[in-house]
């Protein structure tokens, strides 16, 4: 499968109008009138493979994001109530590619297995470095014992989100 989209989305409220603490953050967030829309252009494929007992998906985009709207932190603040940090809702062109990859594999009647990979990577062409806030490496896996009886079984997962390594220096 293929996919090419365009996609828009103005500012929200809080995005706009936003100026003081947020108080389930603890940080103090600040809105610009100025903020335009987003416009988004998104390729992807998808590999399907289904067959028996084994399925497979491997799905690799490419999404291309004019005026991507995001926080970006930019100072502290001393307040009576405490200190916290800034940021202010800012706008920039960004590039996202990634990588999501999903396997189920029934073993046998009663073993079956499952593998999740997920991948961006983003850069902020504007400033000419990562984008701020975009998750890991994640990987998941699990196998699960299922006995038959009532739906009962037993799995064990695991999950591995490793350390993320690109993110700009805003020290």
């Amino acid at each position: 499968l293929s996919n090419a989209g365009l996609a828009m989305r103005n500012p929200n409220p809080s995005e706009l109008f936003s100026d003081g603490l947020h108080h389930s953050n603890g940080t103090i967030e600040l809105g610009s009138l100025g903020i335009k829309k987003e416009q988004s252009f998104k390729l992807s494929a998808t590999l399907l493979k289904h067959g028996g007992s084994f399925s497979l998906e491997a799905m690799p985009y490419l999404n291309a994001i004019r005026n991507f709207i995001y926080l970006n932190p930019t100072g502290v603040e001393y307040t009576i109530r405490g200190t916290f940090p800034v940021y202010n809702y800012a706008q920039d062109n960004v590039v996202m590619a990634g990588f999501d990859l999903h396997i189920d594999w029934d073993i046998s009647s009663h073993f079956h297995h499952s593998f999740t990979f997920a991948y961006v990577h983003a850069d902020n062409t504007t400033r000419n470095e990562p984008l701020i806030d975009m998750p890991p490496l994640n990987i998941n896996n699990a196998i699960r014992y299922g006995t038959g009886w009532h739906s009962l079984f037993v799995e064990l997962r695991s999950e591995a989100v490793f350390a993320q390594s690109r993110y700009p220096d805003n020290n």
